[in-house]
């Protein structure tokens, strides 16, 4: 929650008991984004696509510990969504509390305050506002489970904690009890989704439009199939290799004889030449281009992925295709320009007083045509006439420097426009 202030907002969730025949109607997934405290947002949920969860201990921790790890792999088997909900192994708090920051599930011998009568189980998500993005997310989520009830009922543990992950997730019930929140009246309009606040053992997980729900609030992070020797992560596709972490290479490395190797190594020798593999902004053709692996093909530029608003400046998250993309609000690498405002990276090379291209910092290596030379004692890309070439970071350029004029631009918020398709 770092560098984020303003309002908390914290919502409550909960699944009654109401056996009951239930007919099959069809409701559409309902988000945070629909209740009026949120008007005018578009999708709220998690920053980051990996939420881990405490369980509290308790005489009957370890029955708790196993179906939260089911029921977080049932979501986590949904292949639309980069949505990870993890289990974390050691112990959490003794109970949960509210701001702590730490996402907790725990029993209870009976529910706090409203929450009881025939409430199984209850999630409390908290939402907060970051005025610096003008977005709201979710921050915390905790779960109470009534083990009283639960046990009277004879309910299924898993598919409470998937209705209530569910509700950590961002989604909400498709109905309401009482008709508030601009919800549909349940006691006119039922259906078979998970996300009925009604319980019954007839629903046996997420139905379908659980799971479009759950998508489009975190949609897939990848912008194509990656390449074969890479595997699409949280993080967009990254290179597989025997000594990664997990057999794949972080952001910003690539792998060399089976070892992660930094991208920031100088990738041209004397003899061969094999081009860096591009930042984002930097020209490409395909994936492999990128040290993202994602080549947006509109664009001509590497680009990163983003999990909902986290993106440099001069740079909005949206989505393209079946991924979240940070999509330049200015000119990549290479493009013409007369000055920074015109690059997304606000720096602007001009070798002469007539043309000029967009460049970018480096730190020892460039993408193919360009090579990484101090100039104005800074050191960028500096475009080559074909082939590859690297020099060392803060080695004179062969071009006279007295030539050059760096124009960078001191504006941090760049005048936000698209790129024509």
């Amino acid at each position: 929650m770092m560098g984020l202030h303003g309002l908390l907002l914290a919502l409550a969730a909960s699944v009654a008991v109401l056996l009951c025949a239930r007919p099959s109607v069809a409701l559409a997934y309902r988000i945070a984004a629909d209740l009026p405290e949120f008007a005018g947002s578009e999708s709220i949920g998690w920053r980051g696509y990996r939420v881990s969860f405490d369980v509290s201990p308790d005489a009957d921790a370890e029955l708790l510990t196993q179906a939260l790890r089911a029921s977080t792999g049932v979501w986590n088997a949904t292949a639309c969504t980069g949505l990870e909900l993890a289990v974390s192994s050691g112990p959490g708090p003794a109970a949960p509390v509210a701001g702590d920051g730490r996402n907790t599930v725990a029993f209870v011998d009976a529910l706090p305050g409203t929450a009881g009568g025939d409430t199984l189980a209850f999630a409390d998500v908290r939402y907060e506002h970051d005025p610096t993005r003008d977005v709201w997310q979710i921050v915390e989520a905790d779960i109470l489970v009534d083990r009283t009830r639960l046990s009277a009922t004879g309910a299924s543990l898993e598919l409470v904690l998937e209705h209530e992950l569910a509700h950590c997730a961002g989604l909400l019930h498709v109905c309401s009890l009482d008709g508030s929140d601009g919800a549909p009246d349940c006691a006119s309009t039922v259906s078979t989704s998970l996300m009925d606040p009604r319980y019954s053992d007839t629903v046996t997980g997420p139905r379908e439009d659980d799971v479009a729900g759950i998508c489009a609030l975190y949609p897939p992070t990848c912008l194509s199939t990656c390449a074969p020797d890479s595997v699409c992560t949280l993080t967009g596709c990254r290179p597989t290799c025997a000594g990664g972490a997990g057999g794949v290479c972080e952001l910003g490395e690539h792998c060399d004889a089976g070892v992660c190797a930094l991208d920031t190594e100088p990738p041209c020798g004397s003899a061969t030449c094999d081009p860096a593999r591009g930042l984002a902004d930097d020209p490409c053709a395909v994936g492999s281009d990128c040290t993202s692996g994602d080549c947006d093909l509109d664009l001509g530029a590497c680009v990163d992925a983003c999990y909902r608003s986290e993106c440099p400046d001069r740079h909005h998250c949206e989505t393209r295709g079946d991924a979240r993309l940070c999509v330049p609000d200015a000119e990549p690498l290479g493009a013409s320009c007369d000055d920074g405002m015109a690059c997304a990276s606000g720096l602007c090379a001009l070798p002469s007083a007539t043309s000029g291209y967009c460049t970018r910092d480096c730190t020892s290596s460039c993408p193919d045509g360009f090579a990484c030379e101090a100039v104005d004692a800074r050191d960028i890309c500096v475009r080559r006439a074909g082939g590859c070439s690297v020099s060392a970071p803060g080695a004179s350029s062969p071009w006279a420097v007295g030539a050059w004029l760096l124009c960078a631009t001191t504006m941090m918020v760049a005048r936000r426009r698209r790129f024509r398709r």
